[in-house]
C-alpha cells in the first residue's frame, strides 16, 4: 500500500518468464497515480533490467560457430539439440579453459577434469554446431561452485555474399563473406 496515496500497489514475478507484473488499484476519484508510484515503477524496471541480464549471451552463428559473451566464468555447459550439433568440437575459448567437449546426437556437455574454467569475456566456445535457434534447448551452464548461470542464446546475421577483397574492381563493401 502507497502511504502517501493509499493505492493498493501487489509486484508479482513469474518465475517461468522472469516478468514482473506491477498491480495498482486506483481509486475512481483519482485516476492518476501518485508521483511516489511513478518512481516505484522506474526503480522496479531499473532493478528488474539489472537483476535479470544474462550472465552467458551465446550467438549461433552461420558459419557454425557458437560464440559467447559472458560476465561469468564458465565452469560447464551443457544443451540439446536435434542432431544439429553431434560435430561439435570445442572452440578457442572452450582450448583456452582447458574443457573436454563431448557431443552426441542429441546433447552437447563441457567440462574439465581438473576443475579450470572458460573466462569471462567473448570468443568463440564451440564449432560444428550447424543449428538455429528452434532446433537447440534446455542451455545449462554452471559458474564457480556449481552456481547457475542466466544463458541467452540468440541467431547470428546471416552471412552477405560478394566480394571482400578491397583491391578488387567487383569489391562489396557489404559483403560479408566471399563468393569468389
Amino acid at each position: 500500500m502507497c502511504f502517501y496515496c493509499k493505492r493498493n500497489i501487489k509486484v508479482v514475478l513469474c518465475k517461468k518468464t522472469k516478468n514482473i507484473v506491477v498491480i495498482i488499484t486506483l481509486m475512481e476519484e483519482e485516476p492518476a497515480m501518485c508521483k511516489r508510484i511513478q518512481r516505484l515503477l522506474v526503480s522496479l524496471c531499473t532493478f528488474v533490467t539489472f537483476v535479470f541480464a544474462a550472465d552467458v549471451t551465446l550467438t549461433l552463428q552461420f558459419n557454425g560457430n557458437l560464440d559467447y559473451n559472458s560476465t561469468a566464468d564458465i565452469y560447464g555447459l551443457q544443451f540439446n539439440h536435434d542432431g544439429c550439433a553431434s560435430g561439435a568440437g570445442g572452440g578457442d575459448a572452450v582450448d583456452l579453459g582447458g574443457f573436454n567437449v563431448t557431443a552426441s546426437s542429441s546433447a552437447v556437455i563441457g567440462f574439465s577434469f581438473t576443475g579450470s574454467s572458460v573466462p569471462a569475456g567473448s570468443g568463440t566456445l564451440l564449432t560444428g554446431v550447424e543449428c538455429d535457434l528452434s532446433q537447440v534447448s534446455g542451455f545449462t551452464f554452471a559458474g564457480q561452485g556449481g552456481s547457475a548461470l542466466e544463458v541467452e542464446v540468440l541467431m547470428g546475421e546471416a552471412p552477405v555474399p560478394g566480394c571482400t577483397d578491397p583491391e578488387a574492381n567487383n569489391y562489396d563493401e557489404a559483403a560479408t563473406a566471399d563468393d569468389g
